[in-house]
């Protein structure tokens, strides 16, 4: 286990998703930020990355 505070950053498609944080960790997570992209942003990532298929 990761004995420091935990500083949680959410990428997601949507501002409204729920994260299921369980309770072993639910003291150690002091932030959660939320990040919204659009699926055309990812796929720029993946194929900048080579990581397409």
């Amino acid at each position: 286990m990761y004995p420091d505070e935990v500083h949680v950053l959410r990428i997601g498609d949507g501002q409204n998703e729920k994260l299921e944080i369980p309770s072993a960790y639910k003291d150690k997570i002091t932030l959660v930020e939320k990040y919204c992209t659009k699926p055309e942003l990812e796929m720029l990532l993946i194929i900048s990355e080579n990581l397409a298929a």
